[in-house]
């Protein structure tokens, strides 16, 4: 009982990650997505790089 127990939680875990995964996905597709995408992210810039984003 104890290892189904174990198998169920991992599952579940995994489950979970997988529905934010496939949200992020299908916000990433829809309208202004990408531009979305491009303020979530944290991005590590060296002080001699110049970063230009297009909109």
């Amino acid at each position: 009982m104890t290892r189904l127990r174990e198998i169920e939680e991992s599952f579940l875990y995994e489950k979970y990650r997988f529905n934010l995964l496939t949200d992020k996905f299908d916000d990433l597709l829809s309208s202004e997505g990408e531009q979305r995408f491009m303020k979530d992210q944290d991005q590590i810039i060296s002080r001699d790089i110049i970063r230009v984003i297009w909109r």
